[in-house]
């Protein structure tokens, strides 16, 4: 019993011990290119420095960092990423195929075998169009009246949540604006969208501490597209993926007049219910005397049955009461008369 109650202690203690290697750690320490055991890493990333993944009593340096087949160690490596150096190490994508991202990757030598695991994830941000009012209301790929006050919502799980030092995150993108002449910008109605940090894994861009919202006022119409690229680290800005491409319909007041105003003007709501009516009472009165003539032809044949089929029923039925009214007059003059010779 003794043994049992401590085989669970220790396997408690080591599945604790697992968990705190592979869970990431909160944040990289002391500088950005310093990796701890549990920690994420991007691909794109250069000068990075690995030794604190080494065995801490043989010291022996990382030559692979190695995926294995389910996660286990005990099967076969099926990614195997060389490391040169473990003291300046740069995530190439050769190494790492998007299909097997995001991955456990472990740091691996000769002698020791497996030391120390890193997470390694691609870098990706994503946008979307809101009203600045209320950021639930999406106007992406939305005819956009003139004036109209709207924010980005920008999404970056993994880089807003692991690659940061302390308070300082590194990582900014730019949002880019391509006007319908081909012409780009960051500054837009005013506000200036380059370098903004991704320091969460989630915000908008008139966030406290944010550039602020965008006023929609331009003078072309058109369609204006939007898109986040990196700004910064430069492996990121060189080599990273942009976001995805959003679009509004814009075109001041034109626009408003030829566009916005055909989906949600007066005449059209006006126009259906004229329709519908003119339509709805020009069928109606066509099918009601159709109806109404072959109607009353069924019900023909059954009020002339009846009087054939109840007139002897009836006929019985008043047969008896004459009768008995007859024997009822005998009996009577019977009696008289009998009463009269007496």
């Amino acid at each position: 019993m003794r043994i049992t109650k401590t085989l669970l202690l220790l396997g408690i203690v080591a599945a604790f011990t697992i968990g705190a290697c592979i869970l990431p750690a909160a944040a990289r320490s002391p500088t950005i290119s310093d990796i701890q055991p549990g920690d994420v890493i991007f691909v794109y990333e250069t000068g990075l420095n690995l030794t604190d993944l080494r065995d801490q009593t043989t010291n022996n340096p990382i030559t692979e960092l190695r995926q294995y087949r389910d996660g286990d160690t005990s099967k076969a490596a099926i990614t195997q990423i060389p490391v040169s150096d473990d003291t300046d190490f740069s995530v190439m994508d050769a190494f790492v195929p998007k299909s097997s991202a995001p991955m456990t990757a472990w740091a691996w030598n000769p002698t020791d075998g497996n030391t120390n695991s890193v997470m390694i994830y691609y870098p990706e941000v994503s946008i979307e169009a809101v009203l600045a009012s209320n950021h639930a209301d999406s106007v992406t790929g939305l005819s956009i009246p003139d004036g109209t006050s709207i924010a980005f919502k920008v999404t970056s799980p993994q880089v807003g949540s692991w690659y940061h030092v302390g308070t300082t995150w590194p990582a900014t993108i730019d949002i880019l604006l391509t006007m319908p002449g081909g012409a780009q910008t960051t500054n837009i109605g005013g506000t200036n969208l380059a370098g903004m940090s991704i320091d969460s894994a989630q915000f908008y861009t008139n966030d406290p501490g944010k550039p602020g919202g965008v006023i929609l006022s331009f003078k072309d119409q058109g369609t204006y597209t939007f898109q986040a690229e990196w700004s910064a680290p430069s492996g990121f800005k060189n080599y990273a993926a942009k976001s995805n491409e959003i679009s509004i319909n814009y075109g001041g007041r034109a626009n408003i007049g030829d566009g916005t105003a055909t989906a949600t003007a007066t005449p059209e709501p006006t126009q259906e219910p004229t329709v519908i009516p003119t339509t709805a009472p020009t069928p109606a009165p066509t099918q009601q005397p159709t109806t109404v003539p072959t109607e009353p032809l069924l019900p023909t044949p059954n009020k002339t049955a009846p009087p054939v089929t109840e007139l002897p029923t009836q006929a019985p039925t008043a047969t008896p009461l004459s009768m008995l009214g007859c024997l009822g007059a005998f009996v009577i003059v019977l009696v008289v008369i009998t009463h009269r010779k007496k």
